[in-house]
């Protein structure tokens, strides 16, 4: 038979369009293409599209192009799109372990990173799956540092200072420092630092290279202080109506992309604190004096976090003091 001649059989049978159909999901986030973020996505969609072999088509809104940053998370749940990328401690007023990431030097290093991150996932898990979603993989971000137009080397030197802080646990340890809090989105940083809205930021070195942070900054020191990940999720009820050879071939991509992900973190964490230094920025380890101060807050922090936390946190500190 003729290809044509498939048409009107398609419509007469009903159903049998709709099978030969591809599955469609959008997939935003909030990061620009050439973030190795963005990048394990698309090597992720496009493993997707080779195991199903087409039955299920992602297609990757980067850099905000289809929501905002700050949005994607409800709009994966309340189903206005398919899936979604987020920073999952930026939800940890919703649920503390969200934010065990995000904790300052509670995990320092990708190692440790990585071991938080097996104790942490059994708990994201079961948060997730009250709320309708599911999370197919997580990549954290290379260790956060500290961007000042100045140098520093005591806590004195930050008091006042309006920090950007994009999780809950940073407007804490901004809090306790001294520094006055600011949310402002990646996309906005350096806007914002030419209004002198804000005058420092803690974020990690592909963030500077992503806002060109050499523009508006002179010092990164590298703290290393904490991972916190970004998370990909899918509505729930929208992974469970699919073929049951299409959802197990979703989560064997996910089971890959996930530790390329985590060597692309490391390989851009190097290349980053390169490119920074070539841009004729300072590229510094934390002075002691303030390394100790920020410790003795961060104590604070993860002290009242493991106290919110309860049992999950109580297991997350644990791990990573076993």
């Amino acid at each position: 038979m003729r290809r044509r001649d498939l048409l009107p059989l398609a419509l007469a049978i009903p159903g049998l369009a709709k099978a030969q159909a591809p599955e469609r999901w959008d997939l935003p986030t909030g990061f620009i293409d050439s973030n190795f973020h963005t990048q394990t996505l698309r090597g992720f969609c496009a493993d997707v599209a080779q195991r199903t072999g087409g039955r299920l088509d992602i297609r990757l809104y980067p850099n905000n192009t289809l929501l905002a940053f700050a949005g994607i998370r409800r709009a994966v749940q309340q189903g206005q799109v398919q899936a979604g990328e987020t920073l999952l401690s930026l939800h940890g007023n919703e649920d503390p372990i969200l934010e065990a990431d995000a904790i300052p030097y509670l995990a320092v290093g990708y190692d440790q990173a990585m071991t938080l991150y097996r104790a942490q996932r059994p708990f994201l898990d079961a948060r997730f799956s009250q709320v309708g979603l599911r999370l197919l993989y997580a990549v954290p971000w290379p260790g956060q540092g500290l961007y000042t137009k100045a140098p520093v080397t005591t806590l004195a030197d930050l008091r006042g200072m309006r920090m950007r802080t994009p999780t809950p646990a940073s407007t804490r340890l901004a809090e306790l420092i001294g520094a006055v809090p600011t949310m402002v989105q990646s996309g906005e940083v350096a806007q914002a630092f030419a209004t002198n809205v804000v005058t420092g930021m803690m974020t990690s070195a592909p963030t500077g290279i992503d806002t060109q942070a050499w523009e508006f900054a002179r010092y990164f020191y590298t703290a290393d202080s904490w991972h916190p990940k970004n998370g990909v999720l899918v509505n729930a009820r929208v992974f469970d109506r699919l073929d049951p050879a299409i959802r197990a071939a979703v989560l064997e991509a996910a089971a890959a992309a996930e530790p390329i992900g985590w060597a692309a973190s490391q390989a851009a964490d190097v290349a980053a604190k390169q490119r920074l230094a070539a841009q004729g920025m300072q590229v510094l380890p934390v002075p002691p004096a303030l390394e100790t101060e920020l410790k003795a807050a961060s104590r604070q922090i993860a002290t009242a976090w493991a106290t919110r936390a309860g049992e999950p946190g109580a297991a997350v500190v644990r791990a990573m003091s076993g």
